[in-house]
């Protein structure tokens, strides 16, 4: 998760990152404003939690996604630092793609506890 950290916020400081293009979504912010309100209601911290965990990993695998769609479209000049070239992107599409999976195996299992 770190390392697609790394990489989105790398894109977002060269402006060419999911953050400027997610806060500029107007049904993203609409979600991201109900998700919020509705969080809110909840008693158990952990499924916020839980919650605010996969936003993050969501950004993280977008961010990953969109530097691979950079690698095959654009001259790594453009945008590609030293932390960048270093990481091994092919593993970190598997490890995120898991960790989404899990993520939200525990989000439907907390909230069916929460619902009893």
């Amino acid at each position: 998760m770190k390392d697609a950290l790394v990489i989105g916020d790398t894109l977002d400081s060269k402006n060419v990152g999911i953050s400027r293009m997610r806060d500029a979504d107007r049904k993203w912010q609409k979600l991201y404003s109900q998700l919020q309100s509705i969080k809110a209601t909840f008693i158990d911290k952990s499924l916020n939690q839980l919650i605010d965990q996969y936003i993050n990993h969501s950004y993280g695998s977008n961010s990953l996604l969109l530097h691979l769609t950079y690698l095959k479209k654009c001259s790594p000049e453009d945008y590609q630092t030293p932390e960048l070239s270093r990481l091994n992107v092919s593993n970190l599409v598997i490890k995120m793609d898991s960790e989404m999976t899990d993520l939200l195996v525990k989000i439907v299992k907390k909230a069916r506890q929460v619902k009893n």
